[in-house]
């Protein structure tokens, strides 16, 4: 299957990582910037 579909299955992999990326910037933005409380937040840290 990886002989026929490489192009494909290396894509995929690709724009997964973009979207980790992407999610992980977006929330540590948010948490940092707006001080959002998460569930291992303290309050008054």
């Amino acid at each position: 299957m990886f002989s026929n579909h490489a192009d494909m299955m290396l894509t995929q992999i690709a724009i997964g990582l973009c979207f980790t990326l992407l999610y992980f910037v977006v929330f540590r933005t948010l948490i940092l910037q707006f001080n959002m409380c998460t569930p291992d937040v303290k309050i008054g840290r």
